[in-house]
């Protein structure tokens, strides 16, 4: 059912979060620039973006699971780090892909 389509069970393993990640980071980076340029000319590197939506999603499976305490808090930062690592990695292949697909089908020039 559509309830059961995302739970904060699943937000706790590793592939889900991944993937959560990767697509809210993609989703949202346009507008959050955007919205940062109206203020100025501010730009938040992708990268950090990642992270910061890896940390709070951690941070909400923690919680939602009942293991939040301070002491977890820094290890929830480092493990947002990979999190976030990894989201890219994916973002990175699939670019590549698309890419190769692209330059694949483009008939060379002259032919």
């Amino acid at each position: 059912m559509v309830e059961d389509f995302l739970t904060w069970a699943q937000l706790g393993t590793w592939t889900v979060l991944v993937m959560v990640v990767f697509a809210v980071t993609q989703f949202t980076k346009a507008g959050i620039d955007w919205l940062l340029k109206r203020w100025g000319d501010v730009h938040v590197p992708t990268r950090l973006l990642a992270w910061a939506w890896a940390f709070v999603l951690i941070l909400l499976a923690l919680g939602f699971k009942g293991a939040l305490d301070l002491w977890g808090i820094p290890l929830a930062m480092l493990n947002a780090v990979f999190v976030a690592l990894s989201a890219m990695k994916l973002y990175e292949a699939m670019a590549a892909e698309v890419l190769a697909k692209r330059t694949a089908s483009t008939p060379a020039p002259g032919a």
